[in-house]
């Protein structure tokens, strides 16, 4: 130790600092310093053993401490939070086949009956008891049920005063009337008479005009429709949209019949129709709402019909603005027997013997100054409406949610459309609660495009016995083909149906399987939204033994069963970009076509298309190779995969089309049933066509929706890859 140290004192005259005790010349003494003083308990050697037991006491009561205190911490997650089981995948081919053995058909078969004994049109007494019997029976399954009520604004027929067709002379006398006569042997209360739901109330009179399917081509050819009532048949596009094209050709009114090219099929006799087949007789009409691009409540778009939310008044609803009825093709036959004008050979339909389809308007001499009367009395009023809903809670990540859903009103007895449907997914409720307690049809499906290997590999799983093929799979690849892919046809999901706020509104990835007849011969069955869609036409007619009904039924059962149960869940993101590239080449050969004038302004979204088309590979290959037994992991690819289509939810909407904000998938404004991709951009282009063709003095705004459109949809597709690209995710 250098002279002159004291501890405590700095050894020089330097300033003491902190780095003092790492210089050399600075030394520790740890002796005692007052050699006078006596020695205490941890003095020696003895106080060296004391110090070490003090320190393992110390050290064991800390432990202790320790213990209790992560004990009381961790009990309360442990017993709040589900417990994930790592490597445990819980679906399994055993427990699909558990599932398939606790489905009966008779169940289905006695909720069939049960479900169209009346008729439960919306908002009416026995469609609120059907409500009751359905929330019961899933209560009674064990299910945790509730019922959502909304009050909502519907259209029905006077029942004291129907509506009414007349044809009158030249002295305005009634020569033909239009008249319901109702199906043989059946009296319901509740059974309404024909009518177009929202139509505008009215009397109008006028020439007569024939329309074909009321398409926007079928006006192009007719030109002026001003002052007239227009007939046409149903088929090749949505109602409502016939509807709108009449109103915009100037028609005061609108008729609308099942022609017998699309409801008989060129039937030999007139006895060749219900009730001896399936085919439509004449006194039968159909029935349907005629709203256009309206989901849900049309007084509360986009909001809830609860009590409470704000409503507009009625008068500023968008409504049809023409009276429209519905009539079936005997009375159709009385109103075209004597029609003038052209024969146009594509307008041509099926009855032959009296009607040569001429498109008037007015009639042939001498009839030439008849005149026909539409009469419409429907009344709108608000009524309440429920829907029911079953939950079977989830044993892990219970926050998400596979929706099986069905409409069980109908506009009759609705046993095709839908309680088929209902009978069906009450016996789904009945084998997944007892899973968790312990002809000449083919398949028709619509599925968004990242559930298409999904519903591909499922039909593979269960056989069918038509005698020609041996899986739901063969029969549908040969009875629906896709000859681009070699397999079976997957539709892109259409509009106008029970799956339009899913996908259109919030992005959620839906499948639409259905069992259809022949498509190429007509768009629906014969009984479609009509009288004799009931149990002796389903069961007799359709599908007698129901085995079309139980390989539906297991091809949904396992849908549910995968989708709930897989660990990794069964989406392929590559659909969904495939898709976007082939309807980007779609609309570019459409827009060639038709002449774009700048095809620079395409550019970005087809070099977007390309980065998601291979971020999605990327994606797809990592997604498979993720470890099942862990759960953060697999929950990001998880949610991930399963959000994708929401990149495509655009806020605003389509342009006038608030509520349809799908940028990639929304049904074309132009006809409420169709198929569309990239539909901003393809009616904007349509509006500045028509915009220049008739010199209006707004086309270049148009074409500035038709720019902004284009952007909005490059920016979804960047979105998406965003979404899936792993630096987004670091």
């Amino acid at each position: 130790m250098p002279a002159g140290y004291h501890p405590g004192i700095p050894h020089s005259d330097q300033a003491y600092t902190k780095w003092d005790a790492d210089r050399d010349e600075v030394e520790v003494d740890f002796k005692r310093l007052d050699p006078g003083q006596k020695s205490s308990w941890f003095s020696g050697p003895k106080g060296t053993v004391l110090k070490i037991l003090l320190i393992l006491v110390m050290f064991l009561i800390g432990l202790i401490l320790g213990y209790m205190i992560r004990k009381s911490v961790s009990d309360p997650l442990r017993l709040s939070c589900p417990q994930y089981t790592e490597g445990y995948e819980r679906y399994s081919t055993d427990i699909s086949h558990e599932l398939q053995r606790h489905i009966s058909i008779d169940n289905i078969r006695n909720n069939l009956r049960n479900y169209t004994s009346n008729v439960h049109m919306t908002g009416i007494h026995n469609n609120n008891l059907l409500c009751e019997i359905i929330k019961q029976q899933l209560t009674d399954l064990g299910l945790r049920v509730s019922v959502a009520t909304y009050s909502v604004l519907l259209s029905y027929p006077d029942w004291e005063k129907p509506n009414t067709v007349s044809l009158m002379n030249n002295t305005g006398t009634v020569i033909f009337q239009s008249e319901y006569h109702g199906p043989p042997h059946t009296n319901h209360p509740e059974l309404t008479t024909p009518y177009l739901s929202y139509s505008l109330n009215g009397s109008v009179t006028g020439d007569l005009m024939y329309a074909n399917y009321g398409e926007k081509s079928d006006f192009d050819y007719l030109g002026s429709c001003e002052g007239n009532i227009v007939i046409m048949r149903y088929g090749k596009i949505y109602r409502g949209t016939k509807v709108e094209n009449a109103y915009r050709c100037g028609a005061a009114g609108v008729i609308l019949y099942p022609d017998p090219a699309d409801v008989t099929f060129h039937m030999r006799s007139k006895d060749d129709v219900y009730p001896n087949t399936w085919y439509l007789p004449g006194w039968a009409s159909k029935r349907g709402t005629i709203l256009k691009d309206v989901i849900g409540d049309p007084l509360t778009s986009g909001l809830p019909a609860k009590d409470g939310v704000y409503r507009i008044p009625i008068s500023e609803a968008d409504l049809p603005k023409i009276p429209a009825h519905t009539v079936g093709y005997d009375d159709a036959e009385q109103l075209m027997m004597f029609l003038n004008g052209k024969v146009v050979q594509d307008f041509l339909g099926g009855m032959h013997d009296n009607v040569t389809y001429r498109t008037g308007p007015g009639y042939q001499p001498p009839r030439e100054n008849w005149r026909v009367k539409l009469d419409v009395y429907n009344e709108m009023n608000s009524r309440e409406i429920n829907n029911v809903i079953g939950v079977i809670k989830g044993h892990e990540e219970p926050d998400r949610y596979v929706i099986v859903g069905v409409h069980y009103d109908a506009w009759t007895f609705g046993a095709s459309d839908s309680s088929t449907g209902t009978a069906i997914l009450t016996e789904l409720a009945n084998a997944f609660s007892q899973l968790t307690n312990k002809g000449n049809y083919s398949l028709q499906v619509e599925a968004s495009p990242e559930m298409k290997n999904l519903i591909l590999n499922i039909t593979h799983m269960f056989s069918v016995s038509d005698g020609l093929h041996n899986t739901l799979y063969d029969q549908w690849k040969e009875r629906s083909p896709d000859d681009t892919l070699n397999g079976p046809r997957v539709n892109s999901v259409r509009g106008g149906s029970d799956q339009a706020p899913f996908i259109f509104m919030l992005g959620i990835p839906v499948i639409w399987p259905q069992y259809v007849h022949d498509m190429r011969t007509t768009d629906v069955y014969p009984a479609y939204h009509t009288d004799i869609d009931n149990y002796d036409y389903q069961s007799r007619l359709i599908d007698p033994r129901l085995e079309t009904t139980r390989v539906y039924t297991n091809l949904v059962s396992e849908l549910v069963l995968q989708l709930s149960s897989l660990t990794r869940l069964p989406l392929d993101v590559r659909g969904l970009a495939s898709t976007v590239s082939d309807s980007f080449n779609t609309l570019k050969s459409y827009l060639t076509q038709a002449t774009f004038k700048d095809m620079k302004l395409l550019e970005p979204l087809h070099t977007a298309i390309a980065e998601f088309t291979e971020t999605a590979a990327r994606f797809h290959d990592t997604f498979q190779q993720v470890d099942v037994s862990d759960p953060i992991e697999m929950r990001s690819y998880n949610d991930r995969a399963m959000k994708l289509s929401q990149s495509f939810i655009y806020p605003e909407g389509l342009p006038n089309r608030p509520q349809y904000k799908n940028v990639l998938f929304a049904p074309s404004s132009h006809d409420t049933y169709s198929r569309s991709t990239f539909t901003g951009i393809r009616d904007a282009f349509v509006n500045y066509q028509t915009a220049i063709n008739s010199h209006q003095p707004n086309a270049e705004s148009v074409w500035e929706i038709v720019k902004k459109q284009i952007s909005i949809a490059t920016l979804a597709v960047q979105s998406a890859s965003s979404l899936l690209s792993d630096e987004s995710f670091p």
